[in-house]
């Protein structure tokens, strides 16, 4: 009977003879441990992930923190009144002798007005036409009338002659009279649209009485023309000295504008620094001249003293830095001043002014030390301990970070103190 031979052959011998057949038998070992169930295993994972992340929390909130620590202080206000001169010549300000940098500036202007007329006047013309003027004396003679002589009009209107009248004697031919006639201008009374009247007899009431009344009369075949009446506009003094008024003060505004404009930014005018010329005024009419407008015309110069913006500044900065106490600070900020022109001398460019400088101030806290005072305490036990050592502070906000940490990081670099105020 024959026998059947397996070889056993380490993978390392296969490897190292592949001429030996592809036949491998592994031993399997005897002391392999089994596999812990998956649940086990997850749970391993998710606590170890837990932990990893405890700890890293653990090492921001210890090593990684910060505070902004953010104080409101308390303020007063302060004022400074000082006295003050400028040059407007000064090339530089000189604090310590009160003196700051001005600058001169001028102005020239022109300008033109129309000005309403607010007075009233009649203004008519009279109505004029002829009259032919008959003459039937009997026994026939000739008869003069001076000018001015009136006719009254069938309805009442007055007319005048404009000249002498020499009015031609009657005719009497075969026992019948012819009156002589002349034709004669004539001229309303009075002004008045009423005296256009149309053709119409006339009487001489100058005659009343007298025979010759009924022997002179008039007749008008044309209508009288020309009459007229109506309210128009004229120049009072009134008229005149308000165009005067209104073009001294529109020369004045516009002159400061232009002084002001060339200033700009940089330099300050007050009002008492500047010097207005005596304006020349002209009005093409007078008082009494008809016409519903008229235009004035008026021209005038004006010089400023100015101060330098930054120079006036940077003096009261300087005077509220050496006035007030050394633990006090002011704010920049709220700094405000109010200037009172006191003589203003623009031969030599000098004026003396008055300066009232306010600001809010509040008490200094020494940051350094307060830094020192709370690293490593809680917030309870800073906000206690600042709020007993500090009067000045009147609020107090904390910023940590990361967010659930409640006490202030051991290292001080890790700390920032800021100053707020409540406006």
């Amino acid at each position: 009977m024959v026998k059947k031979v397996i070889d056993v052959i380490s993978l390392e011998n296969k490897k190292a003879s592949p001429s030996r057949g592809n036949m491998v038998v592994e031993a399997v070992p005897q002391n392999i441990k089994p596999k812990p169930p998956k649940f086990w295993r997850r749970l391993l994972i998710i606590f170890s992930i837990l932990l990893f992340c405890g700890a890293a929390v653990a090492g921001i909130s210890i090593f990684k923190s910060k505070l902004n620590l953010s104080l409101f202080l308390k303020q007063e206000n302060t004022e400074i009144i000082q006295d003050l001169k400028v040059d407007g010549l000064a090339q530089t300000s000189d604090f310590d002798r009160k003196v700051v940098q001005g600058k001169v500036f001028n102005a020239q202007k022109s300008l033109e007005i129309n000005q309403k007329a607010t007075g009233q006047d009649e203004k008519g013309s009279k109505a004029r036409g002829v009259i032919r003027v008959f003459n039937k004396r009997n026994p026939p003679a000739a008869k003069a009338l001076v000018a001015q002589t009136r006719f009254l009009s069938s309805d009442g209107k007055t007319f005048k002659a404009l000249k002498k009248i020499e009015l031609p004697a009657a005719t009497l031919e075969n026992g019948k009279l012819t009156p002589g006639f002349l034709d004669v201008e004539v001229e309303a009374q009075e002004t008045g649209e009423q005296y256009n009247i149309g053709p119409s007899t006339f009487s001489v009431p100058g005659l009343v009485g007298s025979a010759l009344y009924y022997d002179l009369w008039g007749e008008s075949t044309a209508k009288m023309e020309g009459g007229s009446l109506k309210t128009v506009q004229k120049v009072t003094v009134e008229d005149l000295e308000n165009a005067k008024a209104t073009l001294e003060a529109q020369l004045e505004e516009e002159l400061k504008k232009d002084l002001r404009s060339q200033a700009g930014q940089d330099f300050w005018i007050e009002d008492k620094a500047v010097l207005i010329d005596n304006p020349e005024i002209i009005c093409e009419k007078k008082e009494g001249d008809i016409v519903g407008e008229f235009k004035c015309q008026g021209k005038s110069g004006a010089k400023s003293l100015a101060i330098k913006t930054s120079a006036l500044k940077d003096f009261a900065y300087h005077i509220l830095s050496n006035q007030i106490p050394p633990t006090t600070n002011f704010r920049m900020e709220t700094v405000s001043l109010s200037l009172t022109p006191e003589n203003v001398d623009f031969a030599s460019n000098l004026m003396d002014i008055e300066v009232k400088i306010g600001s809010k101030v509040y008490q200094n806290i020494d940051k350094d030390k307060l830094i020192a005072e709370v690293v490593g305490k809680s917030q309870d036990d800073i906000e206690q301990m600042i709020l007993q050592r500090y009067q000045q502070v009147e609020k107090i906000d904390f910023a940590f970070w990361p967010f659930w940490v409640k006490r202030c990081p051991t290292n001080s670099q890790r700390v920032n103190i800021g100053f707020q105020f409540s406006d």
